[in-house]
C-alpha cells in the first residue's frame, strides 16, 4: 500500500515557508511552490501550509485537478481565531471582529477539506469542531539541530526571579503578551526583584504598559536568555504550538503556558499545574508559586522537562510526520 501511495504526485504549497514545515514536506515530496491563484495542475495531492479555502475553490473551479485531494497543515492561530470569531488586522495592529460571511465560508470549506495535519492537540480539537469525518493526525515540531547541543549544555539558574518570553510580533493577541505583561506587573508587586525579558522583533513597545523590571531585547538568540532565567512564560491565545517552549524544556528551564497554547499537551505530561487558564489572577499565582518552590522540586522539574524534550529531535519528529501523513493518505484513498 505504501508504494502505491508514494506514487501519488504531491505538491507542497506554502505561505510563510516555515523551515520546520518545509522539512515536513520534504519527507513526502520534493515539489514545492508558494501559494498563488495559478497553482500547477496535474497533482494528486496538494499539501498546504495553513491555507485550505483557496485551493478548494481552485479545485471547484477546475483550475487544478478536480479529483485532487487537499490536506492542510494547521500550525497557526487561524482555527482558534475562527472559534473566537476574531482576526488580527496587520494594518492597525489590532484585533477585530471576524466578518460573519468570512466565518461562514471558512467553516464551510473546512468541511470539504480531505485531510488535516494538526500541530498539537489544540488545533486538532478545533478542527474536529467543524470537520468530524476527514482523516486528521496530531504532529509536533522539532528543536533546531543547531540549537539542540547548545541547549543541552545549559545549566539553568533555577532559583532567581527572572522570566523570559520569546516570540515575534506584531500579533500580541496570539502571543498573549499584553496579558503576560499585565500579570508580571502584579508579580512585581509581590516579588520586588522580579524581572522579565522580552525576546523577539516587531513589537510596538508603546502599546504595552511601562513596568519596572521589564526589558525588550529585540531579536536575540533564545539560548542566551535561557542561561539567565528561571522560568519561561508563554500565555498564548491561539499559539499553534510554540517551539521556544521545547527549547526551554531542553535547557531545563520550567515553562508556564496557557490553555490557548498548543504546547500545553507536552507540559501536561510533566506537571499540569503549569498549564493555566487565560485569567490574570491564575497566571500571577502560578508564577509566584513557582518562585516559592523549593530548590529540590525545581531541580526535579528541570530534569523531567529536559528528559521529555530530548524526544523532540529532528530525526524522530520527521519520521513520525511521514508516518502520519501516509496514514492520512491511506484513509483518504481507502487503502490498508
Amino acid at each position: 500500500m505504501r508504494d502505491q501511495l508514494k506514487n501519488k504526485k504531491i505538491l507542497y504549497v506554502y505561505t510563510g515557508d516555515h523551515p520546520v514545515h518545509l522539512a515536513f514536506s520534504e519527507t513526502v515530496t520534493k515539489k514545492a511552490v508558494r501559494y498563488s491563484r495559478n497553482l500547477p495542475r496535474g497533482y494528486d495531492v496538494y499539501f498546504c501550509e495553513g491555507i485550505y479555502a483557496q485551493p478548494i475553490l481552485l479545485r471547484n473551479l477546475k483550475r487544478i485537478n478536480p479529483q485532487a485531494k487537499i490536506i492542510s497543515l494547521f500550525a497557526d492561530p487561524r482555527l482558534y481565531y475562527l472559534d473566537k470569531k476574531v482576526m488580527f488586522n496587520y494594518g492597525s495592529e489590532e484585533m477585530k471582529k471576524m466578518p460573519r460571511i468570512k466565518a461562514l465560508f471558512s467553516k464551510k470549506f473546512l468541511k470539504r477539506l480531505d485531510g488535516a495535519i494538526c500541530e498539537g492537540g489544540m488545533n486538532y480539537e478545533l478542527f474536529r469542531k467543524w470537520n468530524k469525518n476527514s482523516p486528521a493526525k496530531i504532529i509536533y515540531p522539532y528543536i533546531s539541530p543547531k540549537r539542540f547541543k547548545k541547549l543541552m549544555k545549559i545549566k539553568p539558574e533555577l532559583n532567581n526571579h527572572k522570566i523570559l518570553f520569546c516570540g515575534n510580533g506584531p500579533d500580541e493577541y496570539c502571543k498573549g503578551l499584553q496579558i503576560l505583561i499585565s500579570a508580571f506587573k502584579k508579580v512585581r508587586d509581590k516579588v520586588p526583584d522580579a524581572e522579565m525579558y522580552i525576546y523577539g522583533s516587531d513589537w510596538n513597545q508603546k502599546k504595552f504598559p511601562q513596568v519596572e523590571g521589564l526589558r525588550f531585547f529585540g531579536r536575540k538568540d533564545i539560548v542566551l536568555g535561557l542561561k539567565e532565567v528561571s522560568l519561561l512564560a508563554h500565555i498564548g491565545q491561539g499559539e499553534g504550538f510554540g517551539i521556544n517552549i521545547l527549547d526551554s524544556m531542553l535547557a531545563g528551564v520550567p515553562v508556564v503556558v496557557s490553555e490557548g497554547t498548543g504546547a500545553r499537551d507536552v507540559i501536561r505530561k510533566i506537571d499540569s499545574s503549569y498549564v493555566v487558564r487565560l485569567e490574570e489572577k491564575e497566571i500571577v499565582a502560578k508564577i509566584i508559586n513557582h518562585f516559592s518552590m523549593s530548590p529540590k522540586r525545581k531541580k526535579r522539574l528541570s530534569k523531567d522537562l529536559r528528559k521529555l524534550a530530548k524526544h523532540f529531535n529532528k530525526k524522530s519528529i520527521l519520521k513520525d510526520f511521514k508516518k502520519r501523513f501516509f496514514e492520512i493518505l491511506g484513509e483518504i484513498y481507502g487503502e490498508d
